[in-house]
């Protein structure tokens, strides 16, 4: 016969650990919430999309679904570029749609502890794609926000662009 037991008790107390896909943009370190991410791909080229947001790069076709590129890059002020063929592409669930984030480099997949994560500077009203900030003895690494990668504005933008597209 089983004892009768208390369920245990959550120790407050205990880190609460986020999963974070760490890839470079540049020189810049940057994440990614796992559970977001569906998968890595290999870089490839990437067409045009007219009309689209600054951040989108263009487009890629992923089993015939059209998949918006963003290059983050811009949010540092870094001019757009072409990816070099040794890039990957983060396959992210945004909340409206899948997106790829082109990347350098993925440099792995770490786990963090959440009080090690400052929250980013103060936001304008628009809100920013920057969710958190962690701190390493080696520099930062900045964590993007899937739900605000693309401002209210420019997905509409993007929506339109990709309805001109789409048969």
């Amino acid at each position: 016969m089983a004892a009768n037991r208390l369920p245990a008790q959550r120790d407050e107390r205990a880190p609460r650990v986020r999963t974070l896909v760490v890839f470079r943009i540049d020189t810049q370190r940057c994440a990614l919430e796992l559970e977001g991410v569906e998968r890595v791909l290999p870089m490839v080229l990437v067409s045009p999309l007219p009309g689209a947001p600054d951040v989108v790069a263009g487009v890629v076709s992923l089993h015939g679904l059209l998949l918006p590129v963003l290059d983050l890059g811009g949010r540092f002020g870094l001019a757009p570029r072409a990816w070099d063929p040794s890039g990957r592409l983060l396959v992210a669930r945004a909340p409206r749609r899948l997106v790829a984030v082109a990347v350098d480099e993925v440099l792995g997949v770490e786990p963090v502890d959440v009080g090690d994560v400052a929250p980013p500077p103060l936001q304008g009203p628009s809100g920013s794609p920057l969710q958190g900030i962690w701190t390493l003895p080696d520099g930062l690494v900045f964590i993007f926000d899937l739900a605000s990668l693309l401002g209210l504005e420019e997905e509409q933008t993007l929506d339109a662009a990709l309805e001109a597209v789409e048969p």
